[in-house]
């Protein structure tokens, strides 16, 4: 408890210093704050502590089996989620840096064994509904404005983006089982005519491995980049833009020699999402994709990715 006071005390005095609005610096909004906070700790604490003590899912080292779901993901992505909501309309690099945190600590749980991808993506989930639900009931209180009412119309410009992935495996190499992984990719995008552009992405992923069915379940992680192109288009209202990616590259494999089989593997991804640009530097995208990686044999994967942009 003394971490998620610690964790809690970090969000209030970051809130406290940046959450005046822009145009009146001297007003701290801290009411509103305060309670989106403590509400967003209180949901998502009592949503993951339920679900702990209710699902007994045995842990891949086999240790524990209280694994389901991730603890430490959910409270990461609450902090994130919390932070981004409360300092995003001051600088993106609020939300993309927080988003990196959370994720690298839902990457490290599946590398550590301590976590299958099932149990990482519902403490993501759990975190990032919890801290909305708690803004929801936030806005109805101080009947505040929802910024989902006041996005900016969408086009088509260069974009830093930050993804959240949860990775769902198609089929395994012989010998081995491929469970859900999650991931994270930084992707840039250059607009070169009104509607398509390049492309390019450093992603990193981590995935638990079924080898024999009475041991601890191994870690398959990779490090890779892709080159590609990308296309968008306007939808009905200028608000939203339909995006769309193709890209190819390769992947270095990190794990025992007897589960990685090769080094390195190509991969070849189709991506398709919505993109929102909530202010002029700040927006999200939700898309699903298709990957195929060689290893031994091909292997098929469908990606879901959350991702927050910073907008040039």
């Amino acid at each position: 408890m003394r971490h998620l006071f610690f964790f809690a005390t970090i969000l209030f005095c970051a809130a406290k210093i940046f959450a005046s609005e822009p145009s009146d610096t001297t007003r701290l909004q801290l009411a509103p704050t305060i309670t989106s906070s403590v509400g967003a700790i209180a949901i998502n604490a009592a949503a993951t502590e339920i679900l702990k003590h209710s699902i007994h899912e045995l842990r891949p080292d086999r240790s524990a089996n209280n694994s389901f779901p991730s603890r430490h993901t959910s409270w990461a992505f609450t902090a994130s989620t919390v932070l981004s909501n409360e300092l995003y309309r001051y600088s993106p690099w609020w939300s993309i840096g927080s988003q990196v945190a959370a994720s690298a600590v839902g990457i490290q749980r599946i590398a550590a064994g301590r976590h299958w991808g099932s149990d990482v993506i519902a403490g993501a989930v759990s975190g990032i509904i919890s801290t909305e639900l708690a803004y929801f009931i936030t806005r109805k209180i101080f009947k505040e404005t929802s910024p989902w009412q006041n996005s900016v119309p969408y086009d088509f410009r260069p974009t830093l983006s930050v993804s959240s992935q949860a990775i769902y495996w198609l089929n395994s190499p012989d010998g081995m089982t491929l469970c859900t992984g999650v991931g994270t990719d930084i992707r840039f995008r250059l607009p070169v005519a009104e509607h398509w552009g390049l492309s390019a992405t450093a992603r990193v992923s981590s995935t638990p491995v079924k080898t024999l069915p009475a041991t601890p379940a191994s870690t398959l992680s990779a490090v890779g980049a892709s080159v590609g192109i990308s296309g968008s288009m306007n939808l009905p209202g200028d608000r939203l833009g339909l995006v769309c990616s193709l890209e190819t590259g390769c992947h270095r494999w990190i794990a025992k020699k007897e589960i990685r089989r090769s080094d390195y593997s190509f991969d070849v991804e189709a991506a398709a999402g919505l993109e929102w640009h909530i202010t002029s530097s700040f927006g999200c995208r939700g898309a699903v994709a298709y990957n195929m990686a060689t290893m031994s044999s091909a292997v098929h994967a469908i990606t879901l990715s959350l991702s927050s942009l910073v907008i040039f």
